[in-house]
This record gives structure tokens, C-alpha cells and sequence, in this order.
């Protein structure tokens, strides 16, 4: 294959291509803890379906409960997740293949990369959160 492509062409390719793949993983990063406490929140549906469950039921129930209310959230986590790589797979089919044999595993790479850019900021604000918390 013969790619007619200018230097300006392959610079913006590589740089917004690259930008769009790092943002799915610090988005995924900032997603995940959300979409943790919508299941896992005092507040939530399904943590009261357990306690409704344990006061009610038996502890197989509660167990039940509990296994059905964990695999609902990890269900919708990998939701995000397969839909974050899915754009970042997207995204790597425009214009990477011109530099690169394998872009797709470079783009899995580069979302893993911005996720665990996030690390330091989750970190960082579970610590100082609570703490900071109480002086109010």
C-alpha cells in the first residue's frame, strides 16, 4: 500500500489520534469510581436490596443478594471498559497504521497508560478527602 500523506497530515493524524486514545483512559479512570458508587453508595437500589435481603431472608439469601448486586456492577464497569477500548480501537484504524504494525495494541496500551495516570489523582484525594472533611 502507497500512502500519499504530507508531513502536516501525518503530524495532525498522529497528534489528535494520540490525544483521543490517552483521553479514553483518563476517562475511564475518572468513570469507573463514579459508576462504583452508584453501586455501592448507602443510597444505592441495589446495597438496600441487600439489606432488605438480610433482614428478611436466611444468609443464603443475603449471600444471593450480595453476588447478584456485585455482578450487576462489574457488568456495567465492563460496559465502560469495552466501550473506552472500542473507541480507542476506533481511533487507532485513523492514520497509525501508516507508522506502525500494530496499532491497535499500541492504542490498548495507551489507554492502559492514561488510566494509570489517574492513579496518583484517586490517591491523592481518597487520602486528603476524609481528613478535610472533618475540619468543616
Amino acid at each position: 500500500m502507497v500512502y500519499l500523506i504530507n508531513n502536516y497530515q501525518l503530524r495532525y493524524a498522529r497528534s489528535s489520534t494520540l490525544s483521543i486514545i490517552i483521553s479514553c483512559g483518563t476517562l475511564g479512570a475518572a468513570l469507573i469510581p463514579e459508576f462504583t458508587k452508584i453501586f455501592t453508595s448507602t443510597k444505592s437500589k441495589h446495597v438496600n436490596e441487600v439489606v432488605q435481603a438480610s433482614k428478611e431472608g436466611g444468609a443464603s439469601l443475603t449471600i444471593l443478594s450480595g453476588l447478584v448486586a456485585g455482578n450487576f456492577s462489574a457488568f456495567w464497569q465492563g460496559m465502560v471498559f469495552f466501550g473506552l477500548m472500542f473507541i480507542a480501537y476506533f481511533a487507532s484504524t485513523m492514520g497509525l497504521d501508516t507508522f506502525m504494525i500494530y496499532p491497535s495494541v499500541f492504542a490498548f496500551g495507551l489507554v492502559a497508560f492514561g488510566f494509570l495516570g489517574m492513579g496518583p489523582v484517586t490517591i491523592a484525594v481518597d487520602s486528603y478527602g476524609p481528613g478535610c472533611r472533618k475540619h468543616f
